[in-house]
């Protein structure tokens, strides 16, 4: 790949030397060269994360309503089916919003 560079500058004895060192630094700049490209955002993963956590975001206050709510109204008959679902709500938020996080992390970084 650098062979056109290496016909440019001149062999001689003592340019040899220089001639590999300049090799090696153009070679160092090939390979942050690929590792950035390397690097590069994955869009489908990126938008998947964003789509749970677009799921978890109104599980996140419809949960603690539906909580405070079952609390409200002990004296009726569905109190504890309320808080059930209600407490259901909280944990899948969360296992939504963890999973959507780990998603876009995994996109970010190509784990």
């Amino acid at each position: 790949m650098f062979e056109k560079l290496l016909l440019i500058i001149p062999i001689n004895s003592g340019v040899l030397d220089e001639k590999s060192q300049i090799v090696k630094v153009f070679e160092k700049l090939y390979a942050l060269n690929l590792k950035q490209k390397l690097m590069a955002t994955n869009k489908e993963l990126l938008s998947k994360g964003v789509k749970y956590l677009a799921w978890a975001l109104p599980l996140l206050f419809i949960g603690p309503s539906l909580i405070y709510n079952a609390f409200i109204n002990k004296q009726n008959v569905w109190h504890y089916l309320v808080l059930g679902i209600g407490i259901i709500t909280c944990l899948g938020a969360v296992y939504l919003a963890f999973l959507g996080l780990k998603i876009m992390m995994r996109s970010l970084f190509n784990d």
